[in-house]
């Protein structure tokens, strides 16, 4: 569906360059219009009207493209996460599955890693910060496996879900903004193609080879 919507829009622009242009660069064309309200200045008008749309189609999907690449971007740092996580996570639940409090203290018994990233976030923020602020406890995990490398891998993987979270959030905005603009601003253009259409079939009524030329059917 999205393919069909992106050729229609193609060719609705295509349509607008082959009309506009044509009048243009044929003088006797622009002659026959001009009496209708299409002088070269008011072509002009158009012409400008043409390359704001082509332009802000490319920043929409310019933005589309950055907003596709941040998703793609976001979920790599969320399995990046979790797997950096899982294993001191493990060592953690093994080591301390008898001691209530400090299971607590590392969120440990609120069950498995989150699968939505601000959960995992808070969670693992959690983990992390309990271990910093309790140094027995961290050393005796350290003597299991928990070495301080590994809270280090796991931080340093937090720290980009973090930033890629932001960064989708923002490619998200942009996107959404540009995309209602770029429609609006093709609407605008049809509008202004579809009038011009309608009276060059007047104007050159007599010349079906010109409308021809224009793209539209004698």
């Amino acid at each position: 569906m999205a393919t069909r919507s992106k050729t229609t829009k193609a060719k609705q622009i295509e349509r607008a360059r082959l009309l506009i242009d044509g009048v243009l660069a044929d003088a006797e064309i622009q002659a026959a219009v001009t009496p209708f309200g299409y002088s070269v200045r008011r072509m002009q008008e158009g012409k400008s009207m043409l390359d704001t749309v082509i332009a802000k189609r490319n920043t929409s999907e310019r933005r589309h493209s950055n907003k596709v690449a941040a998703s793609a971007g976001t979920e790599s740092a969320t399995d990046a996460a979790t797997k950096a996580l899982s294993v001191p996570v493990k060592i953690a639940r093994a080591v301390l599955s008898s001691q209530e409090a400090a299971y607590g203290a590392l969120g440990l018994d609120r069950g498995p890693l989150p699968r939505s990233r601000a959960a995992l976030l808070d969670a693992g923020r959690r983990f992390l910060n309990a271990l910093d602020t309790d140094a027995a406890l961290a050393a005796r995990l350290e003597s299991s496996g928990l070495t301080l490398a590994r809270r280090a891998t796991a931080k340093a993987a937090l720290d980009t879900l973090a930033q890629a979270q932001v960064a989708g959030a923002g490619t998200q905005g942009d996107a959404e903004n540009a995309t209602p603009e770029a429609q609006a601003a093709l609407d605008a253009l049809n509008a202004w193609v579809m009038q011009l259409r309608k009276l060059a079939r007047i104007a050159l009524a007599e010349h079906p080879q010109h409308l021809e030329k224009l793209g539209i059917k004698a």
